[in-house]
């Protein structure tokens, strides 16, 4: 599978000079795969902002290796980059009086001339961009006239429009009503599973990423970032060791039924108490029946592992990332 971000030992913080460099966590190591869809999650003053910021350009981090595509982002020039990244972040334009498609459309900026005239292709993809942000009918009006929730889903078109492999939004639901929370993650989860899109994006909206995202990176004050897929983060207890508070599966409302592609494959699993329910709750997740009297495979846990037994062959996983992955080979 491709690797589509990398960060290398990066540090990230602010410095008014060398010698004043504060570093806001240790170094933080982790990846994203062509067509991943990750959530960025933790306390607020974790460092999620400062830590798009530096994605994005706009602060220099203080040590380490960015890496777009296998592609080394300090040694890439604007356009090039704009063509890789594209960013919904939380700042405002500036001039508000600039038309709903005339925004969307700046997003075909890496793609046009020095003349900057948008052909056929380019009015189409900025037309679906409209369309799947669902403001075809904002179109014709000026950023002045929206509400937050309605400019958050003009920078979500922009970027749609951009059309690049990688997409960051800082909190792109943070002024979104729940019903167009719920359109917005199912927008995110068809862009990564059906258009190939590597989508990371912030969020404190943890019954919705928990039951949505392919993984979770999730970050506290002067802690390092951990990396993984829900159901490991809360069945460790990370979740609950970042955010401070405990957090059980019956807290999560989130009706995520039908936003996983289903499957044709059940799988059977035997067993009982919080990490059973995890279990269940991964294979939902991504888009498997689950069943306590049949299934393709059986899946137990016992010693603290979580045992797949496909007829004769009997193997064994320490996390649920692992044996998802397994699973997944096997059908």
């Amino acid at each position: 599978m491709k690797e589509m971000l990398k960060l290398n030992k990066l540090v990230i913080g602010y410095a008014s000079s060398k010698k004043d460099a504060k570093a806001l966590m240790p170094p933080i190591s982790v990846s994203m795969n062509s067509g991943d869809l990750v959530a960025l999650t933790g306390p607020n003053g974790a460092g999620k902002t400062t830590l798009f910021r530096a994605l994005s350009s706009n602060i220099l981090p203080l040590g380490g290796e960015i890496f777009i595509d296998q592609q080394n982002m300090r040694k890439l020039h604007a356009r090039e980059k704009s063509a890789l990244l594209s960013i919904v972040l939380t700042d405002r334009i500036g001039d508000q009086y600039m038309k709903v498609s005339d925004v969307v459309a700046s997003g075909r900026y890496p793609y046009v001339g020095i003349w900057a005239r948008l052909n056929k292709l380019d009015r189409q993809i900025i037309d679906q961009s409209l369309h799947l942000a669902g403001i075809e009918a904002l179109a014709a009006r000026t950023l002045q006239s929206l509400s937050d929730g309605e400019r958050q889903k003009v920078m979500i078109a922009k970027a749609l429009a951009q059309d690049t492999p990688l997409i960051l939004m800082d909190e792109p639901a943070a002024f979104l009503d729940y019903p167009s929370k719920i359109a917005l993650i199912r927008l995110l989860k068809t862009l990564s599973s059906e258009h190939n899109k590597t989508i990371l994006f912030s969020s404190h909206d943890l019954d919705m990423i928990i039951s949505n995202v392919d993984k979770i990176w999730l970050m506290a004050p002067q802690k390092p970032m951990i990396s993984g897929i829900p159901e490991d983060l809360l069945a460790s207890g990370k979740m609950n060791d970042y955010f401070g508070i405990p957090y059980q599966l019956a807290h999560t409302v989130f009706d995520y039924a039908g936003l996983s592609s289903p499957k044709n494959n059940s799988v059977c699993v035997h067993g009982v108490g919080e990490d059973y329910n995890w279990l269940r709750h991964a294979l939902r997740r991504k888009g498997y029946a689950v069943s306590e009297t049949k299934g393709d495979i059986v899946l137990r846990i016992a010693d603290g592992k979580y045992i797949l037994s496909d007829k004769q062959v009997i193997s064994k996983f320490d996390t649920l990332e692992k044996l998802t992955n397994e699973i997944d080979k096997y059908f």
